[in-house]
């Protein structure tokens, strides 16, 4: 509605806003209730049904959310008295979030609300403890799925920078990565990933020297990288070294993502000190796209010699077949084929029937996550985390990046940091835009 200057400064004061939520960075970011909490004007506008009719679900839904993360227990019993809709876990990791103790309490018990473990995570990165606590109460001991819950609230401790959070669940449960074990070395890598994803300096570097201590010289006895040793203090690979202990075969794919999220949450001095001793594909790099197996798409099928019924061409899911077409496609995640698969938080597995295929699928994944990164990063460096990494690439490797060459280039990121590859670095970049 447009009203002139009179009108507005007459109706002044007579109506107000209420914002109960702050931004999100993205759609699978906790709810957070703005503070100070409106307190008395939620509960006063809320606390009757006719406001929530006019609702979709997915604002109801949130409107929860930030009533159970608020704090205000008489706003989350006005929430969930007019809400009109199911308790997701949501709610519970929303109220785990802010550590809201008592507001977790009676979603457990009195309204029977399950969680996921993204309310351990989140109550352990906020370094809430007794919530923490109360929800691994809650769920009692069950053998078999503790120890997730346990290794998923130290990845949030160690995210968030909560040593007193570390130092309880070793205490309690003796949760310890870099312990040597099979279990420990998945752990370890969770650990680092999520510290330096929170940006948790100091943490990341005491756990790299810790898992190179463990793990490393076993790795340099499978693997020799002499160019990596020569760095003095170098972790040389310690998040591949670790999976390389247990004979993971996903080492390469464990190290890229260890440097995107380096370069998502930390310092680029952290980059640039980490990036060279982990990279795993020294100059020259793979080709964009790995090149065709002879024979493969002819009508004779002379590519098909191990396999059988070749005059259709499909393969007919022998394994011989299927391989060279799962590691040219379902690099974008968009073919049913067993290529890629994975979400946001979790890492890649990539299934590599075809040996030359599928390192070149995970170098391109490697390139464009570290450019999704650093393109996405919080932090006020992210333009020379982008000089770095276009340099440290080379201006081949890095056109092909930007171009799309190699893959769908920057999924998304600061409006800024696409201006600046488009503007400052004067290359072409194909991107899908998604910017926040």
């Amino acid at each position: 509605m447009l009203v002139d200057r009179a009108t507005a400064a007459a109706l002044r004061g007579s109506y107000s806003f209420i914002t109960p939520g702050q931004k999100r960075q993205s759609q699978w970011e906790t709810h957070r209730a703005q503070q100070p909490w409106p307190k008395y004007a939620f509960v006063a506008h809320w606390g009757r049904p006719e406001p929530w009719r006019s609702l979709s679900l997915p604002q109801r839904e949130r409107l929860l959310c930030l009533a159970a993360s608020s704090g205000h227990a008489p706003s989350l019993d006005a929430a969930l008295a007019h809400c009109g809709c199911v308790l997701k876990p949501e709610v519970l990791t929303a109220a785990a979030a802010a550590g809201n103790l008592a507001g977790c309490e009676r979603l457990l018990h009195g309204e029977g609300c399950s969680f996921e473990w993204g309310a351990l995570r989140q109550s352990a990165e906020a370094g809430h403890l007794r919530v923490l606590q109360l929800l691994l109460k809650s769920f009692g001991p069950n053998a078999f799925v503790l120890p997730n819950f346990l290794a998923r609230a130290a990845e949030g401790a160690y995210a968030g920078g909560q040593p007193h959070i570390l130092d309880w669940l070793q205490q309690a449960h003796g949760n310890r990565p870099c312990s040597g074990s099979a279990e420990a070395a998945a752990a370890a890598v969770a650990a680092v990933v999520a510290a330096a994803y929170g940006g948790q300096v100091a943490i990341l570097e005491d756990l790299l020297a810790r898992m190179q201590d463990e793990f490393g010289g076993h790795h340099h006895q499978q693997q020799q990288q002499p160019q990596n040793e020569q760095q003095e203090g170098a972790p040389a690979a310690a998040a591949a070294a670790a999976m390389a202990a247990e004979d993971d075969p996903s080492a390469a794919v464990y190290s890229c993502r260890l440097l995107a999220v380096i370069a998502r949450g930390c310092p680029v001095e952290v980059l640039e000190r980490h990036y060279h001793s982990n990279w795993p594909w020294p100059p020259p790099m793979p080709p964009p796209m790995p090149p065709p197996p002879a024979g493969d798409g002819d009508s004779e099928g002379e590519g098909d010699s191990e396999g059988e019924g070749d005059s259709e061409g499909e393969g007919d899911g022998d394994g011989e077949g299927e391989g060279s077409e799962d590691s040219e496609g379902g690099f974008e995640g968009e073919s049913d084929e067993e290529g890629v698969e994975g979400d946001s938080e979790e890492a890649f597995e990539f299934q590599d029937e075809a040996e030359d295929g599928g390192d070149i699928m995970a170098c391109n994944w490697g390139l464009i996550s570290l450019l999704d990164a650093a393109v996405g990063s919080p932090t006020p460096c992210w333009a020379a985390k982008l000089d770095f990494l276009l340099d440290a690439w080379g201006p081949e490797v890095a056109g092909q990046v930007l171009r799309g060459e190699r893959g769908s280039a920057v999924r998304g990121g600061h409006a800024e940091a696409l201006a600046y590859l488009w503007d400052e670095c004067e290359l072409p970049c194909r991107t899908a835009i998604s910017t926040y």
